[in-house]
């Protein structure tokens, strides 16, 4: 999923923000913990969440994930607000 996110990721660098949370870390963990009470469920791993929101339980394809990236744009959150935060949650290891 990291390699999906890390390729649209440079289009998008004007309103794009990304972080990789690694659910075997401390940080990470509480992470996971807060979304998942928010969702009422366990996160699925590996998933893609923008602002918010969990918008892929799977690796999307490179254009299916432009198009939603896309979507948020349009959104009016982007007209003069800080960037977005869309966060991958996954369980791999640290390099």
């Amino acid at each position: 999923m990291t390699r999906v996110v890390e390729s649209v990721a440079p289009e998008f660098e004007d309103v794009l923000t990304w972080e990789k949370v690694i659910t075997n870390e401390l940080a990470g963990a509480q992470r996971y913990q807060e979304f998942s009470k928010l969702l009422r469920r366990p996160v699925p791993v590996p998933s893609i969440v923008i602002n918010g929101q969990l918008v892929f339980e799977t690796i999307p394809g490179l254009e299916e994930l432009k198009a939603c990236i896309e979507q948020f744009r349009n959104k009016p959150f982007f007209s003069g607000q800080k960037r977005p935060d869309a966060s991958q949650v996954t369980q791999e290891k640290p390099n």
